[in-house]
């Protein structure tokens, strides 16, 4: 590569704040050399050509060098936007994902629900029909078997 590893190295931990940093610190620098170039025109009378090129090529510099903050300021705040985008779309689906499972406990209560409405019917049925029969009480029942000579009819070898 064309740079020296400790170089790599520094631009690695570099990031998108620092080079706003950068952008902006190298704008008041030219800005202030523009100022200074600028007085020395004035002592030359205004007819320094080298020192009118330096100023035009540095106004030239800042108007990029302008256009790099904006392009970096626009960056960083759609940065800002999606992480807040992200955010928002993370918590959207931990609710989605949450909402089967609350809809599926609604539903199992109201089974439940359901489940002990009949079964407390089915004994309000049971109660009311033991109640109707509680004044009768279980009689007993005579059965009358009669015992026949159950002797087999078809049987000859057992007459002889």
């Amino acid at each position: 590569m064309f740079f020296s590893d400790s170089i790599v190295e520094d631009a690695q931990a570099l990031s998108l704040k620092d080079e706003l940093f950068l952008s902006r610190a190298r704008n008041l620098y030219m800005a202030e050399k523009i100022g200074l170039w600028r007085s020395q025109l004035d002592d030359y009378g205004g007819e320094n050509r080298d020192l009118q090129d330096k100023i035009s090529a540095a106004e030239n510099a800042m108007m990029r060098n302008t256009a790099r903050i904006e392009s970096i300021e626009r960056t960083l705040a759609c940065i800002r936007k999606m992480c807040a985008d992200t955010d928002y779309r993370e918590v959207a689906t931990d609710k989605l994902l949450r909402e089967p499972d609350r809809e599926r406990g609604e539903l199992e209560l109201e089974g439940l629900r359901l489940r002990n409405e009949k079964l407390r019917t089915e004994n309000e049925n049971l109660k009311k029909s033991a109640s109707d029969n509680d004044n009768e009480l279980p009689q007993p029942v005579a059965i009358n078997i009669n015992v026949v000579d159950a002797k087999v009819r078809n049987d000859d070898s057992a007459d002889t």
